[in-house]
């Protein structure tokens, strides 16, 4: 006897789903509950790496984005790729990843004036999971850094805003 998908049998409603169906519906929740919690252990894994990088490349005066870097990862990204998700959807998955890992090395550091002592005290202040990175060479010095991407906060002293020492 071929069996609806939906309607009735033998007077009782049917919507074509079996409890073999249910229970194995059940099973692949609780696999995919799985794999996310692996997948979040793994991408806090990879930001605290990168987060290292970045404190390193502060540290030698580098950018923090390196377009070039970003291409040879989503080059071979796609390459691994052997399941049913595309090249082009791993990369656009990777292209997120490394952007919050960027944007959680600009949240974590400000920049602040080495010509004014401000980094003791806001240090203090935003505790020790922000890093304050003291940069020389007046607001020319600030732009400079913030132009290579060291952080998106800068700390600067109300008497150079009322000065006129800031250009924006």
């Amino acid at each position: 006897m071929k069996v609806p998908s939906r309607g009735k049998l033998r007077g009782v409603e049917w919507n074509g789903v079996s409890d073999q169906d249910e229970i194995r519906l059940e099973g692949l929740r609780a696999e995919i509950d799985r794999v996310d919690n692996d997948l979040v252990g793994l991408l806090n894994a990879r930001a605290k790496l990168a987060h290292e990088i970045g404190v390193i490349k502060r540290r030698k005066g580098q950018d923090l984005y390196v377009p070039a870097r970003e291409r040879s990862i989503l080059e071979r990204i796609s390459r691994l790729g052997e399941g049913p998700l595309a090249a082009a959807q791993l990369e656009e998955v990777f292209r997120v990843i490394m952007s919050a890992a960027l944007a959680l090395e600009r949240i974590h550091g400000v920049l602040v004036p080495a010509e004014v002592e401000v980094g003791v005290w806001l240090g203090d202040l935003l505790g020790p999971e922000v890093e304050v990175i003291a940069v020389a060479g007046g607001m020319e010095g600030l732009a400079e850094a913030w132009g290579r991407g060291a952080c998106n906060h800068v700390a600067l002293p109300l008497d150079w805003l009322e000065a006129g020492e800031f250009g924006g």
